[in-house]
């Protein structure tokens, strides 16, 4: 996944953001604005992850919604 997926897309996966990671409150997903390193802060934060576990988390969740944008 290439790292620059988060922010070019940002707009089409925002609103999914919370409905899979529920602790994120909505001034996290603000603070993010497409950034993958303050994505993976605030999964570290909000659910206590490793920074390589919160990569992983990440990736594969953006495995899961890469069709919403490469259709």
């Amino acid at each position: 996944m290439d790292r620059d997926d988060v922010r070019a897309n940002w707009l089409q996966i925002k609103p999914s953001i919370r409905q899979h990671w529920p602790r994120l409150e909505e001034h996290d997903v603000v603070s993010i604005n497409g950034s993958r390193a303050a994505f993976l802060a605030c999964l570290q934060q909000r659910y206590g992850y490793a920074l390589a576990d919160a990569e992983r988390e990440l990736d594969a969740w953006l495995k899961t919604i890469k069709p919403l944008w490469a259709a």
